[in-house]
């Protein structure tokens, strides 16, 4: 299984140009046949997506699926909160939208009753009162305006309904992405809310991130290979992919970030956090110049 890492670099030493070149056995230095003149560089992993947990409804744990250290899936279940009174108020509010359409059923009939009266009216209307006509034209538009309210009765009770469900739904939380858990915050029992998170969970995902000196502008770009070593692992190759156009006022470099493609056994012996020394690949560009020349 292979993966992609950020990690976090800048200039140790405080040396920014003029570096010496180093050849294949210096320490930390490309794999043989790779030419290496670069600043020293320090990189720190971390996962390109971390966050905390939190349930969108405040309630009791109910249950913890996930433990330190477990893979999880994107949508798979993390954990659950005690759901028995929003089973109750969603049975309710399904009682009341039956309700509700039992009473739209009995307005459509009584409505097809008046319009059945009226139109008999019509028929002997040359024979009878014009108020019994009347009397059947009123209770035609009453009929109307009672379907019409036990329609909107239900459009009421469906989105009571609706919300119930997402309510009930929303007990139950989610992984937002793929990834491995890294803290449990809250164990069954205790009280989760909004601002209360219950476990944090980190990317496979991952990224390389470091600091180009400004003497090296223009020399590294989208493509150039960076090599890091750590735990006793062969040089691990990455590729740039994005690069800051702004440099740091202070540190006089510019952010850039590279990936990773990592085996299982490199990402366990590259925990989150692992500080290791990244190497810079030479610059190959036609016309770029290094630190050092003329």
């Amino acid at each position: 299984m292979r993966s992609t890492i950020i990690l976090v670099g800048w200039i140790a030493g405080g040396a920014l140009a003029g570096e010496v070149p180093r050849t294949s056995s210096a320490p930390g230095a490309a794999p043989s046949g790779v030419r290496a003149s670069s600043p020293a560089l320090v990189g720190v992993v971390s996962a390109t997506q971390a966050v905390d947990v939190f349930p969108q409804v405040e309630g009791r744990l109910d249950a913890l699926e996930v433990h330190l250290g477990e893979h999880v899936e994107a949508g798979q279940l993390l954990a659950s909160l005690d759901t028995r009174t929003r089973q109750w108020e969603l049975v309710s509010r399904q009682a009341q939208l039956r309700a509700a359409e039992a009473e739209h059923r009995r307005c459509v009939l009584l409505l097809a009753q008046a319009q059945g009266a009226l139109e008999r009216q019509r028929r002997v209307r040359e024979f009878s009162a014009a108020e019994e006509y009347e009397k059947a034209q009123h209770a035609v538009s009453l009929a109307e305006a009672d379907v019409a309210l036990a329609k909107a009765r239900i459009g009421s009770a469906r989105a009571e309904a609706s919300l119930s469900r997402e309510n009930l739904a929303q007990a139950s939380i989610r992984a937002p992405f793929r990834g491995v858990v890294s803290e449990e915050y809250l164990q069954p029992g205790m009280v989760a809310g909004r601002t209360t998170p219950i476990v944090r969970l980190v990317s496979e995902e991952r990224l390389l991130r470091f600091a180009i000196p400004e003497a090296w502008v223009g020399t590294i770009r989208p493509g150039h290979e960076v090599w890091v070593r750590a735990g006793g692992l062969l040089p691990l190759r990455g590729v740039v992919e994005r690069i800051s156009p702004e440099l740091d006022t202070t540190s006089r470099q510019l952010k850039a970030e590279a990936r990773l493609e990592l085996s299982e056994r490199a990402r366990e012996l590259l925990p989150l956090g692992a500080v290791v020394p990244v190497e810079l690949a030479e610059p190959v560009p036609t016309g770029a110049v290094g630190p050092g020349a003329p």
